[in-house]
């Protein structure tokens, strides 16, 4: 009889704190009717009353008594902090804020507290310590902080105690650096550490610098733009480098600025491959109308005389407009050189034009292959291949 009665309150507990659980998100009273120890239903408790702004003294005895029955879980600590913190006694909230992280360092709200603590105190160093918290253990909660990212770093020791974080590769680099970089007043923060991470270290972050490099060019800071791509430069990309960067084709080209952008079209499709003889980017025409070729560099040059050179090869060409490789004005509409490219077969042949940058002109400049096409007609239908095997640009000394 004892064993049956046993076996029978077992069952029942199992079954109450079954029900118990269910209940605890969605229904904490009814949760901890069925079980009074239910911490996580006294938890969700405390939280709700204190969302509707209950009754200060009533939610105080209800985390003490949390405290009490969970002296473990950080949790209780910062819900009774919190109590305190609203009814302006900061100083033991700010003791029960550190009890609670002492017990769990992830713990979401008293980390949010400590940052507003730390932030009045003016320790901003401290304070990207719990971002970097934050940002590893809660990302959702990352976005909230983004926006006082770029006045946390005009501060010396943060922006110090922030480039040693990014040293490791924090899995929170790539959100830090977006939310810097569609900040006008992050901006130039994301470009100095990812400098500084390349200039004492030797490092860089290829797709956050990409990033970067991408916002500076929207805002047309063109020169803090270029001066990204050289400090990001891989001892790999220093073998590629020249006024025409990877001008050999002899690596995949990248998705920074400043490389190579090859992309297919509904009227030509583009791609790199690697062969015997070196690298080369083809150029297939589908027999329609082509305003744009999906190959293109933005590149810098400095005043000076130069020469644009061009080696390609080209079978079954017809181009009813013409097809050539300008190089134009990034910021407003001035050619500085074209190459003809003619409609016979050729093998490797090659073509060379000369032209000048003057000291007042823009130095940044756009060099694609296009045509005249204006309006699409399948008048003007184009078809063939053209392989570009080379493309250069050398400055021609006086």
């Amino acid at each position: 009889m004892l064993l049956i009665c046993a076996t029978s309150l077992s069952v029942l507990l199992v079954l109450c704190t079954g029900i118990s659980n269910l209940l605890a998100q969605r229904a904490p009273d009814l949760a901890l009717a069925v079980n009074p120890f239910h911490a996580e239903a006294r938890l969700q408790r405390i939280v709700s009353r204190l969302a509707r702004s209950g009754d200060p003294a009533e939610i105080r005895r209800e985390a003490e008594r949390q405290v009490a029955l969970a002296p473990a879980d950080a949790r209780g600590y910062s819900l009774l902090a919190e109590v305190h913190y609203r009814s302006g006694d900061t100083d033991l909230a700010r003791e029960l804020f550190a009890a609670a992280l002492d017990r769990a360092k992830t713990e979401i709200h008293a980390l949010k507290r400590s940052i507003e603590f730390l932030a009045r105190q003016g320790d901003f160093a401290e304070v990207m310590e719990q971002v970097d918290l934050i940002a590893r253990r809660w990302p959702d909660h990352f976005p909230a902080i983004a926006p006082h990212l770029a006045v946390l770093l005009q501060d010396p020791a943060a922006y110090g105690r922030t480039l040693e974080l990014l040293r490791d590769s924090p899995p929170w680099a790539g959100e830090f650096f977006r939310a810097l970089s569609n900040d006008e007043n992050g901006l130039d923060f994301a470009y100095r550490l990812q400098v500084d991470l390349s200039r004492q270290d030797g490092q860089s972050l290829p797709l956050e610098a990409e990033n970067t490099m991408r916002a500076l060019i929207r805002v047309k800071q063109y020169d803090l733009a270029y001066r990204l791509f050289l400090f990001t430069q891989t001892e790999a990309d220093k073998e590629l480098a020249g006024y025409v960067f990877n001008g050999d084709f002899a690596a995949r080209p990248g998705r920074r600025p400043f490389d190579w952008q090859i992309r297919d079209n509904a009227s030509a499709e583009a791609h790199w491959a690697a062969g015997e003889d070196g690298g080369h980017v083809r150029i297939r025409f589908l027999g329609k109308p082509v305003r744009t070729v999906g190959v293109s560099q933005t590149l810098h040059l400095p005043s000076g005389r130069y020469a644009l050179m061009l080696e390609y090869s080209a079978a079954g060409l017809e181009i009813p407009r013409g097809l050539f490789l300008r190089l134009r004005c990034q910021s407003a509409p001035r050619e500085a050189a074209r190459i003809v490219i003619p409609e016979e077969r050729a093998v490797r042949q090659r073509l060379a034009v000369e032209f000048e940058v003057d000291p007042d002109d823009c130095s940044f400049y756009i060099l694609a292959v296009e045509t005249a096409l204006i309006a699409d007609s399948f008048l003007y239908a184009y078809r063939g291949t053209v392989t570009l095997h080379g493309v250069h640009i050398e400055r021609i000394e006086s």
